[in-house]
């Protein structure tokens, strides 16, 4: 199987990348969990707690997909002679994270549809 070797102008564009997506894979791993928590803990057993967790949870995936996705990309510039390889990784954690993203949006999309149809729109 041929082999390509990103070069080091190449390697400083997936630098700056996986820095920004390790920065935000985090925080929205965070942001995930302190929602989970504040959810369980302030509103026990409630619509709110229930709203809270599913939000903690969407936002701990993304997260955890970003982060992933992330790192992938740091193989890109810290290894060599597996490039392409990491780039398909990494390219799949994020087909993996927009497939979630869709599947939100027209979740989202249905219930304004039901929730319209039951008030008469």
């Amino acid at each position: 199987m041929a082999f390509y070797e990103f070069t080091d102008e190449e390697n400083v564009v997936f630098k700056s990348l996986y820095i920004r997506m390790n920065i935000v894979g985090i925080l929205m791993v965070l942001v995930g969990v302190a929602l989970i928590l504040l959810g369980m803990i302030r509103y026990p057993l409630s619509v709110e707690m229930l709203l809270l967790v599913a939000n903690g949870l969407i936002l701990f995936g993304m997260g955890f997909l970003t982060f992933r996705s992330s790192k992938r990309f740091k193989k890109i510039v810290d290894t060599e002679g597996h490039d392409i390889t990491y780039l398909m990784e990494a390219m799949n954690d994020l087909k993996r994270l927009y497939t979630l993203i869709v599947a939100l949006i027209a979740s989202v999309f249905v219930f304004f549809l039901v929730t319209w149809a039951l008030v008469g729109g």
